[in-house]
């Protein structure tokens, strides 16, 4: 069992400002003192250093949460790209294996080439794409049979 570290009244009071901020981080100096001095008794100068004390502690614990967010939002995302670049990966062997298997249909292997060359960045105007289907077909169909049409 953890023991309980018994806290000077300064710092129950302290702890007493920290946790009200925590759970109403909007709260004003003004309305705390007022809960403050109703529960303590304590004048507004004692009031002050110890806001003071409980505030920057309060920021620094939002801090360390924010940090601690950013982190795991930042490792989702990473994870969530490396998945997309493994499915990309992934999606151009298939393509490619489509494009180099000469039991597929020409039409597919075109399509394969096609889809291929578009994840990868290259491909032409659509003035273009009937002269690179030419030269796709003919390399198809040389690798097919060996020759041209």
């Amino acid at each position: 069992m953890m023991e309980q570290k018994i806290l000077k009244p300064r710092e129950a009071r302290e702890q007493w400002i920290f946790e009200e901020l925590t759970k109403n981080p909007a709260l004003g100096f003004v309305e705390c003192f007022g809960n403050y001095g109703a529960m303590f008794g304590k004048s507004e100068p004692t009031f002050r250093n110890e806001w003071k004390q409980a505030k920057q502690r309060h920021s620094k614990h939002i801090t360390a949460i924010n940090e601690l967010k950013l982190d795991v939002i930042t490792q989702t995302e990473l994870k969530a790209t490396e998945m997309g670049i493994l499915d990309k990966l992934g999606n151009m062997k298939i393509l490619s294996e489509i494009i180099t298997n000469k039991e597929e249909q020409t039409a597919d292997r075109i399509r394969a080439v096609d889809v291929l060359n578009r994840m990868q960045g290259n491909y032409s105007a659509d003035n273009e794409q009937s002269a690179s289907k030419t030269i796709i077909w003919n390399e198809i169909k040389k690798y097919n049979d060996g020759t041209e049409l």
